[in-house]
């Protein structure tokens, strides 16, 4: 028999294992879309293979017309809802979550100007934001975002939204409470439309659709141009009622029909192409819209059909399309999020956290787990050795000799890679002490860490950062400088950049040579 098969089948085995260490090692995070309305919570989650969907209901009274009437039985709710999402585990890392609201807080305005560049853009959007404010801007989270571009033009699209900051605030503290951590919000209807965008089946970017939504709670009708929000016009059943239980059939037939006429009036009014198709999101009575869209509008009717490999009712709508914005990494979501800034800073200073703390543990059980790897290896390619040497003993011949020869070569540089690896374990963990002084030496002077670049210990790094106050950068760098862990550091105070949240900066310094020895 020869041996090499053998060896094959063993290393395969190794590398089989070492590949599952990898992927146990990597960082896991849980992170979805959250819908809170009047009457239910929905989070939709993926898990890498499908979507995973958990609901609880909501008691009568806890929210009422998107406002939070009962904090406290919201935040045993939301609980439930965690402890549901990790099937009866408790977890202390909070949940990372796009929250979606109902659109009856949330105004929008779309706005058009010229087609400007860079830094002038930015505050012509700025400006028209605030002459949008339905209210004093003290008393507004607003968010804005580019939907479209005329080229020919030389004109862009920009919508704005606004939402009174007490609703967000009130949200904000039931979900940190209950052990979320809130990275976007935005309306019911703005997830909605990414979904469709993102995942409907025949829905064009280059076309224009009326959205019709129909729920327990509301009945809303949405312009989707470009794939992006433009319109929307939003009705509760409650309002509708009256003081009536229920609505009839001849009113819910006058009211599609007028409130549908009334949005299509509305957008011919505004932009030159024609509206496609209805597109209907309905939870129940989808054949009667139809046929009232049907009777009275020369326009096709049709469900909302989506690309997801597995059955999801309309219900879910919503919540997926922020479960959609919660898998996107942060530098890459360009949505608008009416969260305030104190929020988004406590979501970047957690995720910095996040990943020191990750690191620190999985470093040194990496290395370890690695050394055992190559002892193992060390230990099977002596036996094998000592295997071929009993096969060869009588056997003449200078291709078997030159085999064994070659395996007991190998054995000599798994000997060094062993001696390799215990000698790197202990400088890595000396290394992460300067990084965790840096973490420390941020925190302290209130900053926000943006970016970090170094290709090796041995050479410079560079340090990006945001704060509030030109102090607080100066102070950082006074820190840093006194320091003993870090040497040759540069630093000019034309580094400091005014920006419209405070102040950037960067600093280039090394880590002390006695760290590295």
């Amino acid at each position: 028999m020869v041996p090499t098969t053998d060896c094959e089948e063993k290393m395969s085995y190794f590398s089989f294992y070492l590949n599952s260490l990898i992927k146990f090692l990597k960082a896991q995070v849980i992170s979805g879309g959250l819908e809170i309305s009047d009457l239910e919570l929905r989070f939709a989650y993926f898990d890498g293979r499908r979507w995973q969907m958990v609901g609880l209901k909501l008691p009568a009274g806890v929210v009422q017309g998107g406002k939070i009437l009962d904090s406290a039985q919201l935040v045993q709710v939301l609980k439930r809802l965690k402890l549901e999402v990790f099937r009866g585990k408790s977890k202390k890392n909070r949940v990372p979550v796009v929250l979606s609201l109902s659109s009856i807080g949330v105004y929008t305005q779309v706005f058009s100007l010229p087609t400007l560049k860079g830094a002038t853009l930015e505050e012509a959007i700025e400006l028209n934001v605030r002459m949008a404010s339905p209210m004093d801007q003290a008393m507004v989270y607003s968010g804005y975002q580019v939907i479209g571009e005329d080229k020919e033009k030389g004109k862009v699209d920009v919508l704005a939204a606004f939402i009174a900051r007490e609703i967000v605030d009130g949200f904000q503290r039931a979900l940190t409470e209950a052990g979320f951590l809130v990275i976007a919000v935005e309306s019911r209807s703005m997830s909605l439309i990414r979904l469709m965008r993102q995942q409907g089946i025949g829905i064009s970017r280059h076309d224009s659709y009326a959205v019709v939504v129909l729920d327990n709670e509301n009945l809303d009708f949405v312009i989707l141009r470009g794939g992006q929000f433009y319109f929307e016009y939003i009705s509760s059943w409650a309002e509708l009622k009256g003081g009536g239980r229920e609505i009839s059939l001849t009113d819910f037939r006058s009211t599609i029909t007028r409130n549908l006429r009334q949005v299509i009036n509305y957008y011919n009014q505004h932009w030159p192409e024609k509206i496609q198709e209805v597109i209907l999101v309905a939870v129940g009575l989808q054949d009667e819209v139809k046929k009232i869209v049907a009777d009275n509008f020369s326009l096709e009717v049709k469900d909302l059909q989506l690309r997801f490999d597995q059955p999801i009712s309309a219900e879910w709508f919503s919540a997926l399309g922020g479960g959609l914005r919660s898998t996107m990494s942060r530098g890459g979501d360009e949505d608008l999020s009416l969260l305030g800034v104190s929020a988004r800073d406590e979501y970047r200073q957690e995720r910095i956290e996040s990943f020191f703390g990750f690191w620190r543990v999985a470093i040194p059980v990496f290395l370890s787990l690695l050394l055992v790897f190559f002892l193992s290896g060390f230990v099977f390619l002596r036996e094998m050795d000592k295997s071929l040497t009993r096969e060869v003993g009588g056997v003449e011949g200078d291709a078997r000799i030159k085999e064994l020869d070659d395996l007991r070569v190998q054995a000599e540089e798994f000997n060094r890679d062993i001696a390799m690896i215990a000698s790197i374990r202990k400088v890595d963990r000396a290394k992460l002490s300067p990084l965790e002084k840096l973490n420390s030496l941020v925190s302290k002077n209130s900053l926000t860490f943006t970016r970090f670049a170094f290709r090796d210990f041995n050479v410079s790094l560079i340090f990006y950062g945001e704060a509030r106050s030109r102090d607080n950068v100066i102070n950082f760098i006074e820190d840093v400088k006194k320091d003993r862990q870090f040497s040759d550091v540069r630093f000019s105070l034309t580094d400091i950049k005014e920006t419209a949240q405070g102040f950037s900066f960067s600093i280039i310094f090394s880590i002390a040579a006695s760290m590295l020895e």
